[in-house]
């Protein structure tokens, strides 16, 4: 147990234990296997290293976990596998834990996930940062996506089936269409065009290829129609 630091959650933890272990078992009573020692901080998966919690006294020691550890690994270790537990119900009793809880390990993952925390900080995911850079997807692999996404949003799997946008939302929609964009490549050469899709048109692409250009996630494949940089503009002096 030297992999948990003193304090009183130790020991509020370790009295849950002990009473679990001693305590006369009920063949009604729902129970759940508690590893003592978490496998992921290197306890072992035997009897001995187990103990039989209620739904309430497991929701608790995880919870406990958390404070029982001093290094931002563990923490996020004990964090993740509280959050996986919480928001995963029991199938055979339907065991639901609460909204506060969960609202209070949402922000503890983000504090141990976000910024210089983050295991990928700092790093991209695009290009040779991407875990795939370099690979292909196999035959067998390519038919299983296909078949996995086929039909999946036509017809009255699709989220927007039946229904139809606003005057309004129409409006919107057309008008962040129509706004203006100015393209520089890297070549130094500049465009003006039209629109955003009009971009897809003017590299002998798609339109939606156009669209995609300009959205800041796609931002990696510039390089790869050499543009340097993309603006929008008010500008009445644009190409068709």
């Amino acid at each position: 147990m030297d992999i948990f630091i003193e304090n009183k959650y130790k020991k509020w933890y370790m009295a849950i234990i002990e009473r679990a272990k001693t305590r006369s078992k009920t063949p009604d009573c729902y129970v759940e296997q508690h590893h003592i020692i978490p496998v992921s901080l290197g306890g072992k998966n035997c009897k001995f290293n187990k103990v039989s919690l209620t739904a309430k006294e497991h929701y608790i020691c995880h919870l406990l976990l958390i404070e029982m550890v001093s290094d931002l690994e563990s923490k996020r270790k004990m964090a993740y596998a509280f959050h996986i537990m919480k928001s995963t119900p029991h199938r055979a009793k339907g065991i639901r834990y609460t909204s506060r809880s969960f609202e209070n390990i949402r922000i503890r993952l983000s504090k141990y996930f976000s910024g210089k925390n983050n295991p990928f900080y700092g790093k991209g995911r695009f290009g040779k940062d991407n875990p795939f850079y370099g690979k292909k997807h196999t035959e067998k692999t390519k038919q299983s996506i296909k078949n996995a996404h086929k039909g999946k949003f036509k017809g009255i799997n699709n989220p927007f089936y039946g229904k139809k946008h606003t005057k309004k939302t129409k409006q919107k929609i057309s008008k962040s269409r129509s706004i203006p964009i100015s393209v520089e490549f890297c070549n130094g050469k500049k465009v003006i065009l039209k629109n955003k899709r009009h971009l897809g048109i003017y590299l002998k692409k798609s339109a939606e290829l156009g669209a995609k250009l300009n959205d800041c996630r796609f931002k990696h494949l510039w390089t790869k129609y050499g543009i340097k940089d993309i603006k929008e503009i008010k500008n009445e002096n644009i190409e068709n």
